[in-house]
């Protein structure tokens, strides 16, 4: 965007006419018009203006309407077909004082800024009529304006002063009023407004708004310059050609130039004493006033800034060497010392920072005196205090005070941009514009605040002298410092500052300029201090903020919980933020990004992907283990989270073991039983034990595919056992009745070579579990017994050999033992 150094401080409204927008419907926006030639609401009486003061209100104010059409850059302005006035309130000696006439007011034509221009056009207007005004007062109008297009309504104020009560500046007096400078520095407007009146403004501003409604208080000026050497008038007002166009021909020209347009003085090129002399309108006053310029060939070289404690060298520059002048140096001001033998001058170690200085100059030669203000200061804001502005979002940012008089404030646009800029008498001016601007991005992070301030601080134009990086009150912040040098203007410092806060970044730009001292070396740097002071002011209350990085803190998990996925299969993830509230205010603010990685590497894994909905996918040919991360990710809010998952290969069968599980009715037991994968190759991740019917069994599963197995109710159930890739089997779980006693019964003659059966009764009847074990003390020789209780004895074995055989019912929490002794025959 390169938004910072294309600021301006000047708007210029580019007016036009699109009467097809408008011609349906006659607009009624009074916000979006403004009644022109109305400024003056006050007027003298003129029985009470001092004599040799001129009184003109012989010609009506004409009445335009502005209309601003909002798709485009252009205006629409046309003047009043008709205008009705109402008297509102006020004193009823004043109800007749306006009245409604027509007024020659030359227009384009449509009433367009462009195109055919007639000047026989005539408009309804207003005017002031003094003569039926005896006594001072004030009054309430309202206007009713209409046009083709338009309709503006609005109430003005009218103010009749007397000049006893509220006198504009002080009359007579012979003091010569005079002005020096050095040829190439600045003449500013309100030096030469200071040189021809002396004006007593805050004074009467003050006088003039103490009724109900503010009124507008102020002087307008048309100056001119006579060079007696030439004997030409040189008009210099904003809209003069010296001022605003230096390329035109002509010695005057050649000598006056203004690259600021008038809005901040006059440079002189050359050598001169000019008679200023200006037209000056306030209300239906009208006066004339006249003063000396002189542009002289010499100037004071010394910093228009010293640091505490710091020695500047001072002297005495004179582009006419052969003149044989010489000159008296003399300062006055706390806090500094002239050593004028040595052409030093030092600044006392404990001033206070801003204190200023004034040098003057007297040449022996009885020309005119040059004078050098000054300030004790480390940097070009030399200590000045600050005036903090709320700002939006909880943003609070520094402006440089006006406290003092010294420097003015102002703020536009609802305080987007906010700008101070110095006192034009001051030796130097500063300049300071701050901006906010509300971003795509939450840059609470440094990396992205680093990111965002290298994009956004165009360093075009500047010689750059430090680019740093500093931490102030826990945030970054880069300072940039240089030297512009514009061609034809007198080089000057300059200082950048950027912070990005939450999603605003916060600009600053600060400017030590010529004023009377002329050149670089008279100028005040611009340091790191006077940026980390203002840095330091910039705070953030995140409490005020619609939506912070916090609100935007991410977790991110697998849809179902798995903690495994399978070669050839997916799983679906999903992101949760913080305050989804908030952050889904705006759609575009729960974007997320997905992506996965190698755990290991950190790169990214073959054969594994996601999609930009979440799918993790693997490809089915994978045939080792891998550990992966996904992640995701927030590019609004620069937040992240992830979530490891195991990626196995494919699963040919699974089994458990022991397939089967008895447990007790009346007993609490714990079990175990392990799930085991072919290949044996393939971690038991993700396991799955799903019994047939809730509430029956508490199974606790481990991450080594074994499940703890817990009885909560009588019956026989079956567990379904599943790997991630979906292959199962069953486990059956069985709780029973146990087995309390065991009977034992022979069937047959045991004679040798011959088979005999133990018969068995369990009890209870209804035992669950029938299973038994078989065992005899007598070896092969004798007798041998399988798991049915069949029992053959052996052809060699002795009549009378005994044998005991024990079965075992394994039916109940601990095995029920019974012994039987059978007697070989």
């Amino acid at each position: 965007m390169k938004r910072f150094l294309a600021l301006v401080l000047t708007a210029v409204l580019l007016l036009g006419c699109v009467p097809g927008a408008l011609a349906a419907k006659k607009d009624t926006n009074t916000d979006a018009t403004a009644l022109r030639d109305s400024e003056w609401t006050w007027f003298y009486l003129p029985s009470t203006v001092p004599e040799g003061l001129l009184v003109d209100i012989s010609r009506p104010k004409s009445i335009q309407m502005y209309q601003t059409v909002h798709s485009g850059e252009y205006g629409y302005e046309e003047y009043a077909d008709s205008i009705t006035l109402e008297f509102v309130s006020g004193d009823e000696a004043l109800r007749d004082a306006i009245q409604i006439g027509e007024t020659e007011v030359g227009v384009y034509e449509h009433g367009q800024h462009y195109g055919a221009y007639d000047s026989t056009k005539k408009a309804p207007g207003y005017y002031v009529d003094l003569d039926r005004i005896q006594e001072p007062g004030r009054a309430v109008f309202h206007f009713t304006c209409e046009s083709e297009h338009l309709i503006y309504e609005k109430d003005v104020t009218l103010r009749i002063l007397s000049w006893e009560e509220y006198p504009l500046f002080t009359t007579g007096g012979t003091d010569e009023k005079v002005i020096t400078l050095s040829k190439g520095d600045q003449m500013s407007e309100s030096q030469m407004r200071q040189a021809l009146l002396n004006l007593r403004t805050e004074e009467i501003a003050n006088q003039i708004r103490q009724g109900d409604e503010e009124m507008y208080n102020g002087v307008s000026m048309y100056p001119e310059l006579y060079d007696k050497a030439t004997g030409e008038y040189v008009p210099c007002g904003d809209y003069a050609v010296g001022a605003n166009n230096n390329t035109e021909s002509g010695a005057p020209v050649d000598r006056l130039f203004s690259p600021w347009q008038g809005y901040m003085g006059y440079w002189f090129k050359d050598y001169g004493v000019y008679e200023v002399r200006a037209d000056i309108h306030m209300g239906n006053i009208r006066t004339e006033a006249k003063a000396t310029l002189a542009v002289l060939p010499y100037r004071i070289s010394c910093p228009a800034a010293i640091a505490p404690g710091a020695v500047a060298q001072v002297s005495v520059t004179d582009a006419e060497p052969d003149s044989g002048r010489t000159f008296t140096l003399e300062v006055t001001g706390e806090g500094v010392t002239l050593d004028a033998e040595a052409g030093t001058l030092t600044a006392d170690e404990n001033a206070e920072n801003g204190t200023g200085f004034m040098m003057t100059a007297t040449p022996s030669d009885g020309g005119y005196p040059v004078t050098l203000s000054g300030v004790i200061a480390n940097g070009a804001l030399g200590g000045e205090k600050f005036k903090l502005i709320q700002a939006e979002e909880g943003l609070t940012l520094p402006l440089i005070s006006d406290e003092d008089g010294k420097y003015q404030s102002g703020q536009t646009h609802t305080n987007r941009y906010l700008s101070t800029t110095a006192d034009d008498s001051a030796a130097y001016m500063i300049q300071e514009i701050a901006a906010y601007y509300e971003m795509e991005e939450f840059l609470d992070r440094e990396e992205d605040a680093l990111r965002i301030l290298k994009d956004e601080i165009s360093l075009e134009g500047v010689d750059v002298t430090e680019d740093v990086t500093e931490q102030v009150n826990g945030r970054p912040a880069r300072i940039v410092l240089g030297m512009i040098r514009p061609g034809d203007e007198p080089d000057y410092y300059m200082g950048m500052l950027g912070m990005a806060i939450n999603r605003h970044l916060v600009l600053f730009r600060v400017f030590s300029y010529c004023g009377n001292g002329g050149t670089t070396e008279n100028l005040p740097p611009v340091t790191l201090s006077d940026m980390l002071g203002i840095a330091e002011q910039v705070a953030f209350d995140p409490s005020q903020a619609t939506i912070t990085t916090a609100d935007g803190a991410l977790t991110v998990a697998a849809k179902n919980g798995e903690q495994a996925l399978t070669a050839g299969r997916r799983i679906q993830y999903t992101a949760a933020f913080a305050n989804p509230d908030r952050v889904n205010k705006k759609a575009k603010n729960d974007t997320v990004e997905w992506s996965v990685a190698d755990a290991e590497t950190g790169e990214a894994p073959e054969g594994i992907k996601i999609d930009k909905n979440g799918n993790l996918s693997a490809d089915a040919k994978i045939a080792v283990v891998k550990k992966v991360l996904v992640q995701a990710s927030s590019p609004i809010f620069h937040t992240s989270a992830t979530a490891e998952v195991t990626v196995i290969p494919q699963v040919k069968k699974i089994t458990v073991e022991p397939a089967e599980l008895f447990f007790y009715v009346g007993t609490d037991t714990v079990q175990t039983v392990r799930a085991v994968l072919d290949p044996d190759t393939v971690p038991p991740i993700g396991i799955t034990w799903t019994p047939s019917k809730k509430d029956v069994l508490e199974i606790t599963a481990a991450d080594d595919g074994t499940a703890q197995i817990r009885a909560l109710a009588a019956g026989k159930y079956n567990v379904n056992v599943k790997e991630p890739g979906g292959k199962a089997c069953q486990l059956r779980v069985s709780i029973v009745e146990p087995v309390t006693a065991v009977t034992l019964a022979l069937k047959g003659k045991a004679k040798p070579g011959q088979t005999v059966t133990i018969a068995v009764t369990l009890e209870p009847k209804n035992a669950g579990n029938k299973g038994l074990e078989w065992a005899i003390d007598a070896d092969e020789s004798v007798a041998t017994i399988n798991d049915k209780g069949q029992m053959r004895i052996a052809k060699e074995a002795q009549a009378g050999t005994e044998i005991t055989v024990t079965c075992r019912a394994l039916g109940a929490p601990e095995p029920v033992e019974e012994k039987l002794v059978v007697t070989v025959e």
